[in-house]
C-alpha cells in the first residue's frame, strides 16, 4: 500500500507505560500528529479549526514495541473516498532500522459542526487531496519509500 506522506514522532518519555514501552494508546497520538501534518502541508493552514472532520472508527495492529530514544516515521495517505467518509492508512517504523512498529487505519467523517451531523465530502476537498498524494508520489522523499509488510511481534 503506498503511503505518500512521512511525519517523524520522536518517543518521549511521557509516551512510555510501566512496561518500558510506548503505551498502545499513544499510537494514536502519533497518528494524529501525523493527520495534522498531513492536512497542514496538504492546504497551508496551520489552523486544525479549519478541517471539519472527525475519527468516526480506529483499526490498529501493533506489531512491535517502541521505546524512549526512538523516532517512530508514520506513513499515512488516504486509500479510499466514500460519500460522506474517507480512510486514511498508517504504517509506523522505527527511524534508524525500518522495524515495523505498527499498522493502522481511520475512517474520517466529514462533520458539520452546527448541525451536529455528517456531510458530504467536498468536491475541492477530494481534489486537494488527490492532488497533494500526486505531487508527493511524483517527487518522493527518502522517506517516501514503502516498507515491507510483516507479521505482528510475539
Amino acid at each position: 500500500m503506498d503511503l505518500p506522506f512521512t511525519a517523524r514522532v520522536p518517543v518521549r518519555f511521557r509516551d512510555m507505560d510501566a512496561m518500558g514501552h510506548v503505551n498502545h494508546a499513544v499510537y494514536l497520538s502519533y497518528m494524529e500528529f501525523g493527520r495534522q501534518e498531513y492536512f497542514c502541508s496538504m492546504s497551508g493552514l496551520r489552523d486544525v479549526k479549519a478541517f471539519n472532520f472527525i475519527v468516526g472508527s480506529v483499526e490498529c495492529r501493533y506489531l512491535s514495541p517502541a521505546t524512549l530514544g526512538e523516532t517512530v516515521l508514520v506513513r499515512l495517505g488516504v486509500t479510499r473516498f466514500g460519500n460522506a467518509s474517507f480512510t486514511m492508512h498508517y504504517r509506523l517504523s522505527e527511524e534508524t532500522t525500518g522495524r515495523p512498529v505498527a499498522q493502522a487505519s481511520t475512517e474520517l467523517v466529514c462533520y458539520d459542526y452546527e448541525s451536529r451531523r455528517p456531510r458530504r465530502i467536498p468536491l475541492e476537498m477530494r481534489q486537494q487531496i488527490t492532488a497533494f498524494e500526486a505531487r508527493l508520489r511524483e517527487a518522493p522523499s527518502d522517506l517516501a519509500a514503502p516498507l515491507p509488510e510483516s507479521e505482528p511481534h510475539t
